[in-house]
């Protein structure tokens, strides 16, 4: 068996037991959820959930259709895409070999900066572009678009850029 079989060997027994301890972590919570919980309150959680994974393909679906609108700038759908790509390259397989899980923190960074680039991103956007290109409810987009714009917004990000504009 070469070095290459041997590493993913490694890496598969290692994910092997990683599902398996989380396995078992979600059986407990399950367990103990259930001897606390009524039904109406395992109803309400269900209810949230499944909307929270009912929202995630319109998420998708709308970066998508993003991706593709002739109304949304070309710069904007240039740095995600070099983002999501940098996050799609198998880099950090190697350097884990290297220096373990610390290889993955320069992910973490990108994947904190893509969300909030997508989040200024849709801030950004007029409603009807929003509105044109979402699939799913049509309340969750407003919802959507509230919570880019108050995301956006925290890092006083706008205050800075405008600062630095009037410099120039």
């Amino acid at each position: 068996m070469g070095y290459r079989q041997k590493w993913l060997e490694k890496i598969r027994a290692s994910l092997a037991e990683a599902n398996e301890k989380a396995a078992t972590r979600a059986a407990d919570i399950a367990v103990s959820l259930s001897e606390k919980a009524d039904e109406e309150d395992a109803f309400e959680l269900t209810k949230g959930f499944m909307e929270i994974v009912e929202f995630i393909p319109g998420i998708v679906l709308l970066a998508g259709n993003l991706a593709v609108d002739e109304r949304v700038p070309i710069a904007e759908k240039i740095k995600i895409g070099v983002l999501a790509a940098y996050l799609i390259l198998p880099t950090d397989l190697v350097l884990m070999q290297l220096v373990g899980p610390l290889a993955f923190m320069d992910d973490v960074v990108v994947i904190a900066y893509l969300l909030f680039s997508i989040c200024s991103l849709i801030a950004r956007l007029d409603d009807d572009v929003l509105r044109d290109n979402w699939v799913g409810k049509p309340g969750q987009v407003d919802k959507l678009a509230e919570a880019a714009r108050a995301v956006s917004g925290m890092s006083g990000t706008q205050r800075f850029i405008q600062s630095t504009q009037q410099q120039f």
